[in-house]
């Protein structure tokens, strides 16, 4: 049972960060209306961790990170795609378990912070990645307030963490171009496929989230709801 420590709390953090993140976003009752509030977060972290769990079975220390994985990105592509902004709580948590993912991963930088030793033993695995975590989520946010400061807040916390996600899993490597390329196409589909862009894009959402970053009516492309899919795609197939 001591094995089902660490995957429990990951998945309790999973669920219930991003519940009670979402409770700081207002209106706060049209939001958890929009992404189906604990119970709708839970369905899509479930259909997450099964698709992990099918598609990537492992063995060993990380055989229950992909589950998690898969389970964190549905949940944060859900959120992003409904609000345009994804809470703190979802957003560190994505961290968290990229940084996992990448333990698996020899290319990955994060990978060579973790040795056999460490692999065998949890709970450092544990205390590693939260502490890389840690300091890309704080990254993202410094980037995000030295943009404020110069006038040109474009570029939020979830934009970057989308753009780090791919080379801090698989390193500089195919699977990481691969994501990138895949993400591309996933956007220009977007632009100019509105079949497309209805599944990947919630109108009110995006409107109001032109607004917020004073985007002049052009709406923006929820990156996480775009980057999520194509490195979820390159993770499992990559398995």
């Amino acid at each position: 049972m001591a094995g089902l420590f660490e995957p429990a709390l990951v998945a309790a953090l999973i669920v219930l960060g991003a519940w009670a993140g979402l409770h700081h976003l207002e209106p706060d009752s049209r939001i958890r209306a929009r992404t189906g509030g604990l119970a709708g977060i839970a369905a899509v972290a479930m259909a997450g961790a099964l698709a992990g769990l099918v598609l990537r079975p492992e063995t060993g220390p990380l055989a229950w990170v992909p589950a998690l994985f898969c389970a964190q990105m549905a949940v944060a592509a859900w959120i992003d795609r409904q609000t345009t902004w994804v809470p703190d709580t979802v957003l560190l948590g994505m961290c968290l378990v990229a940084v996992l993912a990448g333990f698996g991963q020899p290319a990955s930088p994060v990978a060579a912070l973790v040795s056999g030793w460490q692999l065998s033993a949890p709970p450092i695995l544990f205390g590693l990645a939260w502490a890389v975590a840690g300091l890309a989520w704080a990254a993202a946010f410094a980037t995000w307030r030295l943009q404020a400061m110069l006038g040109r807040a474009r570029l939020t916390p979830p934009d970057l963490v989308a753009f780090m996600l791919p080379l801090g899993v698989f390193g500089p490597t195919g699977p990481a171009a691969a994501t990138y390329a895949l993400t591309g196409g996933l956007a220009l589909g977007v632009m100019h496929v509105a079949p497309l862009r209805r599944a990947l894009i919630h109108p009110q959402a995006a409107a109001e989230g032109a607004r917020d970053l004073g985007l002049d009516g052009n709406l923006p492309v929820p990156a996480l709801m775009l980057a999520l899919p194509a490195l979820a795609a390159v993770y499992l197939a990559a398995g």
